[in-house]
């Protein structure tokens, strides 16, 4: 039986977090000089799986912190609308709706973060 290639190789943590990270493998054969079916194998049999895990924990820790920024934009957004509202200021209103608008679609790429609420 063969042994992985990858698990032998001196840059194997290296290699790991370039897998964990969502690198080609084809680019990180070329950087590591190994075959990128052997990097294949290597990820889908070998991979630690707390390497996984924890990148899965930081992904998630990463979307609570744009949700919590989001949620706390949004509801800035309809406070001013709120305000804008009562003092009868439509165009401030429409103006801070815009900024925010914009602003959400940069971060998330949404096109209806205002639905939810």
């Amino acid at each position: 039986m063969r042994r992985c290639t990858i698990c032998q190789h001196p840059d194997l943590a290296k290699i790991n977090e370039a897998i964990v990270r969502g690198e080609s493998y084809r680019a990180i054969a070329l950087q590591f000089r190994v075959g990128h079916m052997a990097v294949s194998r290597h990820a889908r049999n070998h991979l630690p799986a707390t390497l996984v895990e924890a990148k899965g924990a930081e992904d998630a820790a990463n979307a609570d912190t744009l949700l919590s920024q989001v949620c706390s934009l949004r509801d800035h957004t309809l406070g001013i609308l709120k305000k804008a509202e009562t003092t009868g200021k439509l165009s401030v209103a429409l103006s801070a709706i815009r900024v925010a608008r914009c602003r959400m679609r940069s971060w998330t790429g949404a096109t209806s973060w205002y639905a939810t609420g």
